[in-house]
């Protein structure tokens, strides 16, 4: 086995469901213990497993969106020291925190957001990862989903890639407080 299968079955090798049959799981097993590269990059993915898995039975105790909010720093801390949860989210809507694929990129730090039957992925990425990400500045509409792009002045060097369907951007963004009357 190469290094290239061997990874695409890291992902289907996970503790306690592992979906591949017997053959391929021995063979892959065979693989990492005899190539450290490999061995690392499955080691860092059980890792992140075990921060992901963490982060999901935190979600069920919250009580605040100041609470939700803190989960997902510290999970975006764990990818990136430098990186934080902008103030402007409503993270109580976030349904997961995962690794995902994004146009060429691997393992980008996504979180998932529901109300309803509206969905928003916000992909977090490097701002120098896409040439020409400044046409993203206007939301684009493409096959049901609007596709946008936030910047945050305390976050120099990172974007947040955003692709909603089912409803607006704003069902997603932290609740504003009500005015008080004078």
């Amino acid at each position: 086995m190469d290094c290239n299968h061997a990874r695409r079955l890291l992902d289907f090798a996970r503790p306690g469901v592992s979906e591949l049959d017997a053959a391929d799981l021995i063979a892959l097993e065979t693989h990492l213990a005899e190539c450290s590269a490999c061995a690392t990059a499955y080691r860092a993915e059980r890792r992140s497993d075990e921060r992901l898995a963490a982060a999901r039975r935190a979600w069920w105790h919250i009580r605040t969106l100041d609470e939700a909010r803190t989960i997902v720093d510290q999970w975006l801390r764990g990818i990136d020291r430098t990186l934080s949860a902008p103030a402007e989210w409503n993270y109580k809507l976030v349904a997961f925190l995962e690794r995902s694929d994004l146009q060429g990129l691997s393992s980008v730090p996504t979180f998932v957001m529901i109300s309803g039957s509206a969905t928003a992925r916000v992909y977090v990425v490097r701002a120098n990862a896409f040439r020409n990400v400044d046409a993203l500045e206007q939301p684009v509409e493409a096959g049901g989903c609007s596709i946008g792009l936030r910047r945050y002045a305390d976050l120099p060097g990172w974007i947040f890639v955003v692709v909603t369907s089912g409803g607006s951007l704003d069902i997603f963004l932290r609740p504003s407080a009500p005015l008080q009357p004078a």
